[in-house]
């Protein structure tokens, strides 16, 4: 009798039925990709920065979604060539997305960027003031090369 209570417990402990996985939560802007891109990208792409379009508010993150996922995937941005990938060096400050950070702004993007709850998103950090007006300013001399 033992014998059989045991190989019951056994048995139902090793039951087939998988629990169902909990659902991934979709990925929205104000918690998830915003705090990404305000840590790697705002900090060029702000408004009158030196990059083309701001990457600080969700209005021009959405607008940009079409170039954003490719730039990431393929690692054109940042486009100073720097990476954390270990081959060469690592570059401490460099605005290296994780491949677990692309994947998620992709996801994001693929499910049709939602915005999420504005309130939830984290207070943007404002761009050093010595960034936006810079005190020094040089001319350089005409370079002519030489006929060699």
């Amino acid at each position: 009798m033992a014998l059989l209570m045991a190989f019951l417990a056994v048995l139902s402990a090793c039951s087939s039925a998988e629990e169902p996985a909990e659902p991934t939560p979709t990925p929205n802007y104000a918690v998830h990709v915003a705090p990404i891109l305000d840590a790697n990208c705002a900090t060029c792409h702000y408004e009158a920065g030196p990059s083309p379009f701001q990457l600080d508010n969700y209005e021009s993150v959405k607008q940009m979604t079409a170039i954003i996922g490719p730039s990431l995937t393929s690692r054109t941005m940042p486009q100073c060539g720097v990476d954390n990938s270990g081959e060469c060096n690592t570059f401490r400050h460099a605005s290296w997305l994780t491949n677990e950070q692309i994947a998620l702004v992709t996801d994001w993007i693929a499910k049709g960027a939602p915005e999420g709850d504005a309130a939830k998103r984290a207070p943007l950090v404002p761009v050093s003031a010595a960034l936006k007006n810079p005190t020094v300013t040089f001319t350089l001399p005409k370079y002519t090369p030489s006929a060699a």
